[in-house]
């Protein structure tokens, strides 16, 4: 599906941190999980006699497809031609004090 706007609403500051590093994270996480337990999966799908179904190939092209969504996500997030985040919240203090958190923490991180 094609769409010419996505929104996000987000809970406050620390989910949307969250939600913004999340390509990242699972990007990092898939690579740590390829590497450490590849010949695992592929030692217990022979085990099992379930090769095709869960064997290394098989589960890393998955994971392989995947990661390639995940980092064209992370992409877009990052390109401001495509991405534009706005911060909306309340005329209340501590709402104004973590709005301000959020978007000097994403100037420094995203």
């Amino acid at each position: 599906m094609d769409y010419a706007t996505i929104v996000f609403d987000t809970a406050p500051t620390g989910h949307t941190l969250r939600l913004l590093q999340f390509p990242a994270t699972l990007e990092k996480g898939l690579s740590k999980l390829k590497s450490r337990f590849g010949g695992l999966m592929n030692q217990m799908s022979r085990l099992f006699g379930m090769e095709d179904e869960l064997g290394e190939d098989a589960l890393l092209g998955r994971l392989e497809g995947l990661k390639d969504v995940i980092q064209h996500v992370n992409r877009q997030f990052k390109d401001p031609d495509l991405t534009t985040f706005v911060c909306v919240c309340i005329p209340e203090f501590l709402s104004l004090y973590e709005t301000e958190r959020l978007i000097s923490s994403g100037t420094r991180k995203v």
